[in-house]
């Protein structure tokens, strides 16, 4: 079961990968930031691990804000 609970105008990791290939150093570096600071975040909020994470999982606005999708 998958519940939406938030509309994201912008496209996953995982699609970027695919449409544009290798992002430069400084769009990833940002990404991984706000990826550790999703996990930062549900790490203290519900006290467990968050485990596997994959591309299609990292979803972002078109304005670039990261947001991770748990698919639990």
């Amino acid at each position: 079961m998958s519940l939406v609970i938030e509309y994201m105008n912008g496209y996953s990791l995982q699609d970027l990968i695919n449409t544009v290939g290798c992002l430069n150093e400084e769009i990833l570096r940002n990404i991984a930031n706000q990826i550790l600071e999703a996990f930062e975040e549900y790490n203290d909020n519900f006290l467990s691990d968050y485990g596997q994470l994959c591309p299609c999982e990292v979803l972002f606005t078109k304005e670039g804000i990261v947001k991770v999708n748990y698919i639990g």
